[in-house]
């Protein structure tokens, strides 16, 4: 059985995460190990699941929150796991529990993530994932991310939602939340 929970860094599990953190992401597209260690353990708002499947880890996902949308920073499956629809299963539970989060919203969570720009086959196939997974590309909107840390070059990628958010509306304020939040600069 698929599940989807919230871990620290005092589960088991933690450093599987971690290690695959590692392995999936460069440098540049992510914080130094302690930062994340502390944001696992310490932000409200910062929230690290591990996907498991039958008590196997396959897989997680760190996601922001910020109150009417979620901001989704890392997700990653193990590598002997992957094609096998474990990541659409990770975008599917958390739905559901962000929409279970605030019942109030008419409209399930609105989600927003990052892409690379579609300049080679993995990330117009990376876009075609989410895409299948009900995010909009905002193609329109000049996103860069800032650098984790000084030294480091921004990059540019784009912003792909799933919710009730539009590139007209909500670019600016959504750009400039995950951009004080998670990277600490200004939009």
């Amino acid at each position: 059985m698929f599940t989807l929970r919230e871990i620290h860094t005092s589960d088991a599990a933690y450093s599987w995460v971690e290690q695959l953190w590692l392995a999936s992401f460069p440098r540049n597209e992510r914080r130094d190990i302690e930062a994340q260690r502390y944001n696992t353990d310490a932000l409200a708002n910062f929230h690290c699941m591990l996907a498991e499947d039958d008590g196997k880890a396959v897989g997680f996902i760190t996601y922001w929150h910020f109150g009417d949308f979620s901001y989704g920073e890392h997700l990653a499956i193990d590598p002997i796991c992957r094609n096998k629809g474990y990541g659409a299963q990770i975008l599917s539970a958390l739905n559901n529990q962000l929409s279970n989060f605030n019942s109030k919203l008419s409209a399930p969570m609105p989600f927003v993530l990052e892409v690379e720009l579609p300049t080679d086959d993995l990330s117009r196939r990376r876009i075609a994932f989410y895409e299948r997974n009900g995010f909009t590309l905002w193609r329109d909107c000049a996103y860069v991310q800032p650098p984790y840390r000084l030294g480091d070059e921004p990059l540019p990628l784009l912003l792909m939602v799933r919710g009730n958010l539009s590139p007209a509306n909500d670019f600016r304020r959504v750009m400039t939340i995950i951009h004080r939040e998670v990277y600490g600069a200004e939009a």
